[in-house]
């Protein structure tokens, strides 16, 4: 009894495409200020001034200066809240379930 011929479709070749270009990261805009927080009083936190922001593309690269320490992404500030994100008006933190942006000045 001859083999069967199995027939394997051919596979067009992958064409080089460059990995997809990180998306901008936006605040956004319905996301209270620190200061907006601080004048309402349901927010209860030293004061924090943001010193230095440098924005990138590359997540890896972004970092900012607040009261003097430097922090990337997902650091816990000394002053309690947490750096969720940083984007090039500002970093976005969170403290005690309440997520606020601390602008550049």
């Amino acid at each position: 009894m001859p083999a069967a011929e199995v027939q394997i479709p051919a596979v067009a070749p992958q064409a080089d495409t460059p990995p997809a270009k990180p998306s901008r990261i936006v605040a956004d805009p319905a996301l209270p200020t620190l200061d907006q927080l601080l004048g309402a009083g349901t927010l209860d936190l030293p004061p924090l001034n943001l010193d230095l922001l440098v924005y990138n593309e590359s997540p890896s690269v972004r970092f900012v200066v607040i009261n003097g320490r430097k922090y990337r992404e997902g650091a816990q500030l000394s002053e309690g809240p947490a750096l969720e994100s940083i984007t090039p008006e500002g970093v976005i933190l969170g403290s005690r379930g309440q997520r606020f942006i601390l602008n550049r000045k």
